[in-house]
Formats: C-alpha cells, sequence, structure tokens
C-alpha cells in the first residue's frame, strides 16, 4: 500500500485582506462549496472532482471533499502520471485540526510562515513498481470541521522509460501553481471567526 505525504497547519488572521491580497489570476474559475462553505479559485484548465475520496488512511477512514485535477496537457510528454491533483478535504471528526488528521505517519512536521498565514507542514513520500507517491497536506488550525489542502503528485520513475520518451516534468512550476490555489482558500466564515477569537 502506497504511502506518501507533506503537511501544514495554519492560523488565520485577517480574511477580507488576505482574500484581497491574493486575488486569483484572471481566467481562473471560484470553486463554492455549498455543504461546507469553503471557497477556493483554480485555473479554468483544471477539472473538478466533487466526489472525490482518500481511503489511503484504511477501512472506515475515507476522507471526503473535492480534488483539482492536473491538466492532461501537463502531464502528457512528461513522467507526471495525469491523476494527480490538489484537494480540499474535511475531517469532521477530528478533535484538533492538525496533519495528523490526514496523514496516517507524518515523517515530520514543521511551521512555515506563506500568504501571511501561519502553517505546519509535515513530509513523507513512498515509491514502487516505479511509481513515486508524494503529497504535502495543508490543514486550517482552528476550522471546525478540519479543512485540509492536499497536494497529490503521482510520477514515475524517470529512469526506467526510454531515452527521449518521456521528460521530467516540472515539479517547480507544478508546486507554484499549487501554491497560487491554495492561498485562495476562505474557509467558511463561522469557522474563520473561531480561529481569530481562539488565537
Amino acid at each position: 500500500m502506497r504511502k506518501s505525504f507533506v503537511l501544514g497547519s495554519v492560523l488565520l488572521a485577517a480574511i477580507p485582506a488576505l482574500a484581497a491580497e491574493h486575488a486569483p489570476p484572471e481566467g481562473w474559475r471560484t470553486y463554492r462549496d455549498a455543504q461546507t462553505g469553503f471557497s477556493i479559485d483554480y485555473p479554468r484548465e483544471f477539472k473538478v472532482d466533487t466526489n472525490h475520496d482518500y481511503a489511503a488512511l484504511g477501512p472506515g477512514m475515507d476522507i471526503h471533499g473535492v480534488a483539482f485535477m492536473v491538466p492532461s496537457n501537463v502531464a502528457a510528454g512528461t513522467n507526471l502520471s495525469a491523476d494527480s491533483y490538489l484537494s480540499v478535504e474535511i475531517f469532521p471528526r477530528a478533535m484538533d485540526c492538525t496533519p495528523k488528521a490526514f496523514l496516517a505517519d507524518p515523517v515530520s512536521m514543521h511551521s512555515v510562515k506563506q500568504d501571511g498565514r501561519d502553517w505546519f507542514m509535515a513530509t513523507s513520500s513512498d515509491a514502487g513498481a516505479g511509481n513515486i507517491y508524494d503529497e504535502t497536506v495543508y490543514t486550517l488550525a482552528g476550522t471546525a470541521p478540519c479543512i485540509g489542502v492536499r497536494y497529490f503528485i503521482h510520477s514515475g520513475n524517470i529512469a526506467n522509460y526510454d531515452p527521449g520518451a518521456v521528460h521530467a516534468f516540472d515539479r517547480k512550476s507544478l508546486v507554484a501553481t499549487f501554491d497560487k490555489i491554495r492561498a485562495t482558500l476562505v474557509p467558511p466564515q463561522a469557522t474563520t471567526e473561531g480561529a481569530i477569537k481562539g488565537g
């Protein structure tokens, strides 16, 4: 069973200012979740999967949410798999909204300040049968239910391809795109206010 993860967690401060500072680029779309109340912007080329189900934690531990699939043209001709995605996931049973709610065994966890917010980040990866799995999960501290953003990057070992068959995908560019999407996440107003008061 594959296991590969990278994590993070965030304490919110001023959502109106944050949303204005991180306005999405022209040509992006906004996804608003009617049930949970969060919103997030994404490039229009990404396909939205509203039936996303993360099942790697084991039986009965599925985490549901919405995934934004990497465009096929980004993966074409590279060792990147088209099933790579960024997802926003909801973990209603979490007593404390930390990376541990989304990963079975986080290898490392540390804090990092990005986009004016403080995140806790943990990382891990795994490989098997020529496949490499890397994940990054960022959790929003103080949200109820707990909201997490997962980067799932699945690629093939470039050494296993015939010379010239494919080229290595641009990891730095892909992660930068994921970071830009994550920066636009606005949690439900009620949980945002709770996070600010709780801080």
